[in-house]
């Protein structure tokens, strides 16, 4: 029993690395073939047919389309802005992560080498087990800033859409690990005062294992929010999005402007404008 608390009690910054590799997959170019065509309308309006036409165009949109500073001119092609967009997100995260973990990386090694550990055998483990996940944390983001987002971005509205979709995945199945991480130290905590010789260690890497679950919990949660928000604006783009022939022959991508109710007209259910009458 000993043996095993003690493995369980360094087996958190193992269990990281498992998010190393997803943490470099994301966003990654699935296209096979660069060339626009009209998928993109076909992917704006599902089920519609849009006719074809040769020497298409990539799609056009207008610069208050995809959230503010996103795009500096009009006829850019919106994959690349939604890529660059998703790109930015996740080395942003990365920078958190690096920063929380050289914070415990320092901060662990300094209160592990400050005390005793025949005195203070809990406040030693829990600076031994700090360091070590700030350490595996710090390599985490360095690999995915020098290594992460050198695939081909992608050619239509669609894949970046997919990439993004993803992405939010990646933070979900990120975010039970970190509950996974708080509730094992919770047990290892609960396990150290049932009379183990090493009790007060146990108790310190339990701890420091309960502070790294709630903190990773924390930084994928504003990952999360920033996902959350810029699919709110992906599917505003897709409602908006229309097509159209251009002057070229080609399939161009459109916005809509915003509509306003008009007075004494209120929105239904799925969006409809429902008519009630005005009060005379």
């Amino acid at each position: 029993m000993i043996r095993f608390t003690r493995i369980a009690a360094l087996l958190g910054p193992p269990l990281a690395l498992a998010t190393a590799a997803l943490l470099l997959a994301p966003g990654r170019g699935r296209a096979q073939d660069t060339q626009p065509d009209s998928s993109v309308a076909r992917q704006a309006f599902p089920g519609t047919h849009f006719p074809s036409a040769s020497g298409v165009e990539p799609a056009a949109i207008s610069p208050a389309t995809i959230g503010p500073a996103a795009i500096d001119s009009a006829g850019e092609d919106p994959a690349l802005l939604l890529h660059q967009r998703l790109r930015q997100a996740e080395r942003d995260h990365l920078v958190r992560v690096g920063v929380w973990g050289m914070a415990n990386a320092a901060a662990g090694t300094a209160m592990a080498l400050a005390v005793d550990r025949g005195e203070r055998p809990t406040v030693h483990a829990f600076g031994i087990q700090t360091a070590g996940w700030g350490v595996v944390n710090t390599g985490i983001a360095a690999a995915g800033l020098l290594f992460g987002g050198r695939g081909d971005p992608p050619s239509t509205p669609g894949e970046a859409l997919r990439s993004e979709s993803h992405w939010g995945q990646i933070l979900v199945l990120n975010q039970g690990l970190n509950v996974g991480y708080a509730m094992t130290g919770v047990g290892l905590w609960v396990a150290s005062g049932r009379g183990l010789r090493n009790g007060d260690e146990v108790r310190g890497h339990a701890q420091a294992v309960i502070v790294q679950g709630l903190g990773l919990f924390v930084l994928d949660g504003v990952a999360w929010l920033g996902h959350r928000e810029r699919m709110r604006t992906l599917r505003e783009w897709f409602d908006r999005a229309e097509a159209a022939v251009s002057p070229e022959g080609g399939i161009e991508v459109r916005l809509r402007p915003k509509q306003r109710p008009l007075p004494g007209e209120r929105h239904g259910d799925g969006g409809s404008a429902a008519r009630r009458p005005l009060k005379k």
